[in-house]
């Protein structure tokens, strides 16, 4: 039966138009650089005194009262970027390798102007595709706690300058400390997150890669959904191949379930990066490390291509977000400035290896994304006292990648059969896509309900259509007989079916 557009959810056209049309110049200006007047406010919340002596269990830092310092915790940026040769690579050749001159899209429940992200042109703004998009207090910052925490360990830096050491007052840095992020917000404070958002950021990202100086060559996605059916006929997998075949490497999340879980879409796709977690064992040896127990293992046929850190992760914190509120326990022992949470799940780990990508790509600005693969995969760390499959190629070695040949682009081609989903599979797809707990800390939050799209909780009379430039959109742009809109069976979609890992 062909579906009119009307019938659409209201969410999900407004993403799809975003996603298809809205370019810098389409809204009057070009992207939007992240907006200093918000950061008084968050400053007032970072002087504010949080969680000093709240429980650290799973921390792989010292349980106490007194000030917390990085050097000594193996689970914050200054221990993860000396055991991921990050910190070499930024005194390689005496210039450094610190991500300078490539973007990371993180697809995410946005990005707060938070210290170490809020230097001048760090943070680009795409278009806010949540249900906060709207609103200017709420537009683009991260109410939920996830996607900043994220970005800080991709690209967090407290110097605006590549200095290519941690100096002994260890500032933050995370493994690409001078790479560029672009702040693609498609959840809530709630967390709540529709898939065709997601999808949608994705394709607005192909489509704006190159906009106004970025160079977006990674995408990152510490989430993912669970699904039965094949990546092939999956549309979220289709669209992250789009991504791929347009030069950008997709790093995903590989899921939290553990056990004997398949892994999230779009992890399960095996084009994309699918990274799962390791577990450092309490030490800073490399050789005993194993694979987190909560990773997703996937199966026989696809499981995660490489493990990073993910177990206890310290990286930035947004004061008085979702999160924040709920699970104090998340609080840095001894972080008396407030700025900091720590975190355990393949989500952390993805965020490592988006670094790492953008690592890669300043050295070698001409991989592609099978090179990259090829190249991270080759490198790993074999990771001897692991023996089950899902530890992949190994942990990554960032010092060990940089200093490997360039693969010939025959060698690293992927060949897999590409994703091309019909329009009732695909919505059956997401109708049987369960919700999973998001992991922080040790702890798994089962109680976390991501709950459906309450449309009838939707003021839509607040949405001032009239401040809306119609007249900006270019419409003629939109190519409607190449969308397949009989396909789409719109009411199978579950918005509930997402889930951060």
């Amino acid at each position: 039966m062909e579906m009119k557009l009307a019938a659409m959810p209201i969410a999900a056209s407004l993403a799809l138009a975003i996603a298809a049309c809205l370019s810098p110049a389409a809204a009057g200006s070009q992207p939007v650089v992240a907006d200093r007047d918000q950061s008084a406010a968050v400053g007032a919340m970072l002087s504010q005194s949080w969680g000093v002596g709240a429980k650290d269990r799973g921390n792989a830092g010292p349980t106490t009262t007194a000030a917390w310092d990085a050097r000594s915790d193996l689970g914050s940026m200054y221990a993860l970027a000396a055991s991921s040769g990050a910190e070499s690579a930024w005194r390689a050749d005496g210039a450094g390798i610190t991500g300078l001159g490539v973007t990371v899209a993180v697809i995410d429940t946005g990005i707060s102007p938070v210290r170490g992200l809020n230097a001048a042109g760090k943070v680009v703004n795409g278009p806010d595709l949540s249900a906060e998009g709207s609103s200017k207090a709420t537009r683009y910052v991260d109410s939920f706690g996830h996607g900043t925490n994220m970005a800080g360990i991709i690209a967090g830096n407290d110097s605006s300058a590549a200095t290519g050491v941690q100096g002994a007052a260890a500032p933050f840095r995370g493994i690409a400390p001078d790479a560029q992020l672009l702040n693609m917000k498609v959840a809530s404070g709630d967390g709540a997150v529709d898939v065709s958002s997601v999808i949608a950021a994705v394709d607005w990202v192909v489509a704006h890669r190159s906009d106004d100086g970025m160079n977006v060559r990674v995408i990152n996605l510490s989430s993912g959904v669970s699904t039965s059916a094949p990546y092939t006929v999956d549309p979220l997998a289709e669209a992250v191949e789009r991504a791929w075949a347009a030069g950008i490497v997709v790093v995903a999340a590989a899921g939290n379930d553990g056990g004997t879980a398949d892994l999230t879409m779009p992890a399960a796709d095996p084009y994309v990066i699918a990274v799962g977690s390791s577990d450092n064992q309490g030490t800073s040896a490399l050789a005993d490390d194993l694979l987190s127990t909560f990773t997703n293992p996937g199966t026989a046929v696809r499981g995660p291509d490489l493990l990073a850190p993910g177990k206890s992760v310290v990286s930035l914190r947004v004061p008085g977000s979702t999160v924040d509120q709920e699970h104090p326990e998340g609080l840095v022992a001894g972080d008396t400035a407030g700025r900091y949470f720590r975190g355990t799940g393949t989500s952390q780990a993805a965020a490592v290896v988006s670094g790492a990508v953008a690592l890669l790509l300043q050295a070698t600005p001409s991989l592609t994304p099978d090179q990259v693969k090829y190249v991270l995969e080759a490198s790993a760390e074999p990771m001897p006292a692991e023996s089950n499959p899902a530890r992949g190629a190994g942990q990554v070695n960032i010092e060990r990648a940089l200093s490997l040949p360039t693969p010939s682009a025959t060698t690293a081609l992927q060949s897999w059969t590409a994703a091309a989903p019909i329009g009732s599979i695909a919505a059956a797809i997401i109708a049987t896509a369960t919700t999973t707990a998001w992991h922080w800390s040790a702890w798994h939050w089962s109680a976390w309900h991501w709950s459906a799209w309450h449309w009838s909780a939707w003021h839509w009379s607040a949405w001032h259509w009239s401040a809306w430039h119609w007249s900006a959109w270019h419409w003629s742009a939109w190519h409607w007989s190449a969308w397949h809109w009989s396909a789409w069976h719109w009411s199978a979609w579950h918005w509930s079916a997402w889930h951060w890992s």
